[in-house]
């Protein structure tokens, strides 16, 4: 009987099993079902609380070990997510539970495990600009979305980026404006470790615009965020907690919008 060579060995006409993929499949329809019935219901907490719970529910059922293996080696990939680790302290890779973890929370909210849509920053989900640009690209109803961001200005904490953005959502228009007024300094706090550039500082900033764009659309608040470590103290900051707007408003500073 001949030998079959190396390459006729690994050659297969199916990547992926059929149970496997119907998985696959189902998981990627709740998280769509969850994200779209916490917008779908607003601001009802009992229906948000009743709608979370049976997603984490079936979710937990499907990401069962076998499919956490395959998401594993997404870790660290730029096809996949990125995490902090390992780093110079910390030689170690995060193990199954705490990405399944975050995963979860990830898929809850209509975050996918591919095109580094989200981090794991320590031990913790971090929605990224590339997955709050994708949601709000898949709204229906969202158009003429427009974005401007202005030069940083540095601090020895970090930098103060001013901007702007508009839109029209189901036909109406809104924007956002987060700059420097005489009744408070209201430009995007972004906090810069070391050997970051402008380039960096400015994806920083463009990840909270989007951020809070979504947050105003859909009015779900996404993912445990690092505002708080992003804000930076400077003369008329109103801005504390990582909020970037003052008591009393919904989020940024609001002009003329609707």
């Amino acid at each position: 009987m001949a030998t079959a060579t190396k390459n006729e060995m690994i050659k297969s006409d199916v990547i992926v099993p059929e149970s496997d993929l119907a998985a696959m499949i189902a998981i990627d329809e709740t998280s769509k079902a969850c994200a779209d019935q916490l917008i779908k219901v607003g601001s009802n907490q009992a229906a948000k609380a009743l709608v979370t719970a049976r997603a984490i529910r079936q979710l937990k059922e499907l990401l069962t070990d076998e499919v956490m293996k395959d998401i594993m080696v997404l870790m660290n990939s730029p096809l996949g997510f990125r995490t902090d680790r390992p780093n110079k302290t910390d030689s170690t890779y995060y193990k199954l539970e705490v990405v399944r973890e975050c995963v979860l929370q990830a898929l809850l909210r209509g975050i996918r495990v591919v095109g580094n849509e989200f981090n794991i920053i320590a031990g913790n989900l971090y929605v990224t600009k590339e997955g709050f640009e994708r949601l709000l690209a898949d709204l229906p109803g969202l158009t003429n979305l427009k974005t401007q961001v202005g030069v940083p200005q540095n601090f020895s904490e970090g930098s103060l980026v001013p901007a702007r953005a508009e839109w029209d959502w189901q036909g109406v228009h809104d924007e956002m404006i987060w700059e420097e007024k005489e009744t408070g300094d209201y430009r995007i706090p972004v906090r810069v470790n070391g050997g970051m550039g402008v380039d960096a500082v400015l994806g920083k900033a463009k990840s909270k615009i989007a951020r809070n764009i979504y947050a105003r659309i859909t009015g779900t608040k996404l993912a445990v965020e690092d505002e708080a470590e992003d804000v930076v103290p400077a003369t008329k900051v109103a801005a504390t907690d990582g909020k970037l707007f003052k008591d009393g408003e919904s989020a940024g500073h609001y002009e003329g919008g609707h």
